[in-house]
Formats: structure tokens, sequence, C-alpha cells
């Protein structure tokens, strides 16, 4: 007999680190983005 709670439990945890993960690649591009928009802009106006 499969326990249905235990495999619930371990979908839960799956789809948690799944979403951590994806926020953690979201914040990347973020940086990323954002150094790209720094480095974008013209330094000699300064």
């Amino acid at each position: 007999m499969l326990d249905i709670n235990a495999l619930k439990r371990a979908l839960k945890l799956q789809q948690k680190r799944q979403k951590e993960e994806l926020e953690r690649e979201q914040q990347r591009e973020k940086e990323f983005e954002r150094e790209k928009q720094l480095t974008a802009k013209p330094a000699k106006r300064t």
C-alpha cells in the first residue's frame, strides 16, 4: 500500500524547491539586467 500522505508531502516539498529555484533564477536575471543597464550608460558624462 502506497502512503498517499507521504507522496503528497514529497510533492509539496518538490514544488517548494522548484519555486525557490525559480525565484533565485529570476533574482539573478534582475541583477544581470541591472548590471547591463549600469554598464550600458556612457561613463563620460560624469
